[in-house]
């Protein structure tokens, strides 16, 4: 991960305030990019607890009654005596944990960079429609229209400028943490099969199996609102009060809707989107993989009894 570059997104946001809008919709009572930044810090937060609880206690309870490794992996030292046994276990016990805590607060960074893009279109919007023509038609108040859409158009320039470099900066690291996110669901699809009859190990696969499904949910989904929420820019800038205004305030108002027009994708790489069609195939490629894994593990037991008959 370039340091550098997280360095200049996080400068990026301190020209941002989001603290001045409401948490919720006053009309709709949904709840907004703004109200959903502070949230996501403590789901985060509870996500780490959570999964990292779970997976101390479902390893400790299983591995003392039966005394092998958390991981099956190759060490260069004899592991065969238990006190050896037990540090091994300690310290894989300790880089779950880290690993863990680093994911998930990655993906907690990741929803708060776009949370707080999101929630500056939100407030771009609504300055847009408050564009709006006084009783009289005196040039001051085409004047202070003009002002306010410059202000709009100078938001809106840093606002692009803010979500090309989100782009520039994760793309690269959703190039592999993709592909491992895909490997992982198969992975964990392959435990579930291969446990099947064992409770405990086929809940912890199911558990492993939805946290990082949760993982590209919030990726993808998030990806798609800032799409969706980049090009609605457009429909609230041509809803502003714009009829019988001046040609230069009507070509400044064009402007505004022609960038809103270019859509905006966040990719892996380059030439995969992070939006909800890219989570649903990953969906569908791990369901079908264990559906294929449990139909083969039926066929296979079904052939055994038949021997044994």
């Amino acid at each position: 991960i370039r340091k550098s570059a997280f360095e200049v997104l996080f400068a990026l946001t301190e020209s941002f305030r989001w603290e001045d809008q409401p948490e919720t919709d006053p009309d709709t009572k949904v709840l907004t990019m703004a109200g959903l930044i502070t949230r996501i810090q403590r789901y985060m937060l509870c996500a780490i607890i959570f999964i990292n609880g779970y997976h101390i206690t479902s390893t400790i309870i299983i591995r003392a009654k039966h005394y092998f490794l958390m991981f099956e992996t190759w060490h260069p030292f004899d592991n065969s005596s238990m006190l050896v046994l037990q540090i091994t276990n300690i310290s894989e016990i300790f880089g779950a944990i880290a690993n863990i805590t680093t994911f998930m607060g990655f993906t907690g960074l990741y929803g708060i960079m776009i949370c707080v893009a999101c929630s500056q279109l939100e407030k771009l919007r609504a300055a847009l429609l408050d564009i709006k023509q006084e009783t009289s038609e005196h040039e001051g108040t085409f004047s202070r229209m003009q002002d306010q859409l410059n202000a709009c158009i100078r938001h809106h320039q840093e606002i692009k400028r803010f979500m090309q470099e989100i782009e520039d900066v994760f793309n690269p690291c959703f190039c592999g943490l993709f592909i491992m996110l895909l490997i992982a669901l198969c992975c964990f699809s392959f435990s579930a099969v291969m446990s099947w009859g064992h409770s405990g190990d086929v809940i912890q696969g199911f558990a492993g199996y939805f946290s990082m499904l949760l993982c590209v949910f919030i990726f993808c989904r998030l990806g798609t609102e800032l799409t969706a929420q980049a090009e609605s820019v457009g429909d609230s800038a041509w809803g502003c009060d714009w009829v019988g205004t001046p040609v230069h305030f009507q070509r400044c108002l064009a402007f505004v809707i022609a960038t809103a027009q270019k859509e905006f994708t966040l990719t892996a790489g380059k030439f995969v989107p992070v939006s909800n069609t890219t989570m649903m195939n990953m969906l569908n490629q791990s369901v079908s993989l264990f559906m294929f894994l449990l139909q083969m593990k039926y066929r296979n037991d079904g052939e055994k009894e038949g021997k044994l008959i």
